[in-house]
């Protein structure tokens, strides 16, 4: 899935997804692999932090193929 699909799904802001774009993140499949710390280096605010959190604990845990 996009990025642009990922955020737009998990009504995940615009900032979110600019954040991912502008360091180079295209695609759902590399999400697992940013540790917290990379997202506090990309600018992302606490509360982004929590929301994208909550969003792929609901990602990874659905049954549907999202």
């Amino acid at each position: 899935m996009t990025i642009e699909d990922f955020c737009g799904w998990f009504s995940l802001s615009i900032e979110i997804l600019e954040r991912f774009c502008v360091n180079g993140y295209s695609g759902s499949h590399v999400i697992q692999h940013i540790e917290i710390g990379k997202l506090w280096t990309m600018a992302f605010k606490p509360g982004e932090i929590a929301e994208l959190g909550e969003a792929v604990r609901i990602w990874v845990t659905s049954d549907d193929s999202v």
